[in-house]
């Protein structure tokens, strides 16, 4: 499984440009954006607070303040 952390500020926003197989959401008292997936993602972008995941091609799991 990959992980990747990405540290966010206050009210962050997460944009998904396609996802293949299930999205799970979870909340945490992290100020951080983490991400789990266990199959290819096409690259990830953040700008400021918001974090783009481009083209995941499996099960993807976040982790939102």
């Amino acid at each position: 499984m990959n992980q990747q952390t990405f540290t966010v500020g206050i009210a962050p926003r997460v944009i998904i440009t396609q996802v293949q197989g299930d999205l799970s959401v979870q909340v945490w008292k992290e100020q951080a954006i983490s991400v789990e997936t266990d199959d290819t993602v096409g690259g990830f972008e953040q700008e400021g607070n918001t974090l783009t995941i481009i083209d995941c091609d499996g099960d993807l799991k976040l982790k939102v303040p």
